[in-house]
């Protein structure tokens, strides 16, 4: 895998910053060469300072297709590497040209980086498990090869404390598997000025977290438990983000994976130890937040259409576009809906269909409201020709319309219809649009 930013690599070698007839680099091979600036081992206690170390960049080697520039053939630097919790270190190519940043990581992946600083190129190791990196510094042009330059090594300006001491003791609890309070619930301030996406540049990091944890959880596992481990952040004032560091060191990040626009994260398999657990805000201010920590799989309502609808119309050729007012949002969530349907179906609505609608001829749904809504709506089974009946079938639409409203629309057939809220289960005024386009 390689990951990274590099630009587009025109097909003209000159462009491509190697010439048309330098080999190309076995990577898996040349790692095992002797370095060609040596070798540095680096922990926690070697970069309260940044590490800067004098190399060559470029050589007569291409990395092919997966990073720009030219390279010596044996690794610019090798570094043996032990994390800091919670911390990024910072891998920087300095020189007077333009150089590029090629790393194979402890797993075999390799990562490259052209123009992060100017035309200086940057890395960042964020893995917590320590482990050999082999660096290759390189020339962008051929024209440059064999210069001058240096490897610095240093902390990310910012970084996360999973181990910092929390003086409230309300936010460090222990709980042992089958804890009786579920879901045991800790108020807490969410948010802060770091950005997860900085310090942790991993899939779904997204928002801002303060460096030391909103709390810590001491998780004791009996032997025979076969209970998931379910840690989620809710707030009323915000939408709020998860980051979680696990007892062996592993992030896990999250961002609306609980009910409306909170955030929830399942451990199926939960190790004994602390959980960091950082609970913050996608964007804007700090805002009062609840961790919950519950082994109780959320139990959500799904929508039933073969309840009876609060009220009901049937369409005809020609009929008069309506609106008519109804309620957004419900105990049920759309996201309970399980029978393959079209669209993506999000929000709480109720249980009972909104309304029923039977119609002869083509329409459109739409929903008018102040607040951000969903459209759920089930098509029921129908009597087909031979006595044979046709499956139902689900359409789901968020956003469809204009601004935040959704929008479907409908061939003849019999309908359950449900209007909900994207955010709350707190039902809000809407008005439900039937029109003929």
């Amino acid at each position: 895998m390689v990951r990274g930013t590099i630009g587009a690599c025109l097909a003209a070698a000159a462009l491509c910053g190697a010439s048309a007839s330098a080999q190309t680099l076995d990577f898996q091979s040349a790692a095992r060469l002797a370095p060609v600036s040596g070798a540095v081992a680096l922990g926690p206690a070697d970069l309260n300072e940044p590490r800067r170390l004098p190399v060559t960049a470029g050589g007569d080697w291409g990395a092919g297709e997966d990073c720009p520039g030219s390279y010596a053939q044996a690794p610019t630097i090798v570094l043996d590497y032990i994390p800091q919790p919670g911390a990024a270190l910072v891998v920087r190519g300095v020189s007077n040209t333009d150089t590029v940043l090629f790393m194979r990581t402890p797993s075999g992946d390799m990562e490259c980086n052209d123009d992060s600083d100017g035309v200086d190129p940057r890395l960042r190791i964020r893995s917590q498990t320590p482990g050999r990196y082999h660096i290759w510094l390189g020339s962008y042009t051929s024209e440059d090869a064999r210069s001058p330059a240096e490897i610095v090594f240093g902390r990310s300006a910012a970084s996360l404390q999973p181990t910092a001491a929390l003086q409230d003791r309300r936010l460090t609890p222990t709980l042992l598997s089958g804890f009786p309070d579920d879901p045991h619930e800790i108020a807490a301030q969410i948010g802060g000025d770091l950005s997860l996406r900085e310090v942790l540049d991993s899939e779904g990091c997204y928002g801002n977290v303060s460096a030391t944890p909103t709390a810590r959880v001491s998780y004791i596992r009996q032997r025979r438990s076969r209970l998931p481990l379910i840690i989620g952040v809710e707030s009323d004032l915000a939408d709020p983000v998860l980051a979680i560091r696990d007892p062996e060191g592993d992030w896990y990040c999250n961002d609306d994976g609980g009910d409306g626009l909170n955030s929830r994260i399942v451990f199926s398999d939960p190790k004994s130890g602390n959980y960091a657990i950082f609970a913050g805000v996608l964007s804007g201010e700090s805002a009062s937040g609840v961790v919950t920590i519950s082994e109780r799989p959320p139990q959500r309502h799904a929508p039933d259409p073969s309840l009876r609808a609060a009220e009901a119309h049937t369409l005809s050729p020609g009929f008069a576009a309506m609106a008519m007012p109804v309620m957004a949002g419900g105990e049920a969530a759309a996201t309970a809906i399980r029978e393959d349907p079209h669209g993506v179906c999000v929000g709480f609505m109720t249980v009972r269909p909104t309304m029923a609608i039977t119609a002869t001829t083509p329409f459109v749904l739409r929903v008018d409201s102040p607040v951000d809504t969903t459209l759920a709506v089930y098509r029921l089974p129908t009597q087909a020709d031979g006595g044979r009946a046709t499956r139902g079938q689900w359409f789901c639409n968020d956003d469809g319309g204009a601004a935040f409203d959704p929008a479907l629309a409908l061939q003849q057939g019999a309908y359950a219809v449900y209007v909900g809220n994207y955010e709350s289960p707190t039902p809000a005024a809407a008005n439900l649009v039937i029109s003929r386009e």
